[in-house]
């Protein structure tokens, strides 16, 4: 049997979780593309040298303003990292259910047919159980994947806001620096 008939045999709710899936591919890609260009450290589209043009454009802000508009903007890169992520946590967390309630129906249809006085055998009956747990199988695959990128990406977030954090310190700091130097 290939993977098709699998997915066949488990019903409409397989289909669904394969969507999921496709759904979950498409993001996880996205997002590791945008990580590996956004993350280089000396290139202008990164977090981090957005950040400090940013602290060097505000220099000469007052500090309580300059630190709400670096705030602002540290906001918004977040949010931008964390693009679509909501939408991932959620297949990783509807997949198992989905896959859980294909199997229910899967079990009541198995239970029906044997109810209603079918003269099927016990490995009928035992196929239809087999039929149905194909859904909780297709859950759990696609959960698993869906689940490590969310963490996986939520690592690489907040590994780069503490580096943006630290390189607009860094700028506030060379700022102290230089009027100490300067004798100001």
């Amino acid at each position: 049997m290939n993977l098709l008939e699998y997915i066949r045999m488990g019903g409409g709710i397989n289909w669904i979780l394969c969507l999921c899936f496709f759904i979950s591919c498409i993001l996880i890609i996205e997002r590791l593309i945008y990580f590996s260009f956004s993350g280089r450290k000396n290139h202008p589209s990164s977090q981090i040298s957005r950040m400090r043009r940013i602290s060097r454009e505000t220099k000469n802000i007052p500090r309580d303003i300059r630190i709400d508009i670096l705030e602002k903007h540290g906001a918004l890169l977040q949010e931008e990292m964390e693009k679509e992520l909501w939408l991932l946590r959620f297949i990783a967390a509807a997949s198992p259910t989905l896959g859980l309630l294909g199997t229910v129906i899967g079990l009541i249809r198995a239970f029906q047919d044997m109810g209603a006085g079918s003269t099927g055998t016990i490995q009928d009956f035992s196929g239809g159980i087999w039929l149905a747990m194909l859904t909780t199988a297709c859950g759990l695959i696609v959960a698993l994947p869906s689940m490590f990128f969310v963490s996986f990406f939520k690592r690489i977030i907040n590994k780069r806001l503490l580096s943006m954090s630290l390189a607009v310190d860094d700028e506030y700091l060379d700022e102290i620096n230089m009027k100490v130097e300067c004798g100001a």
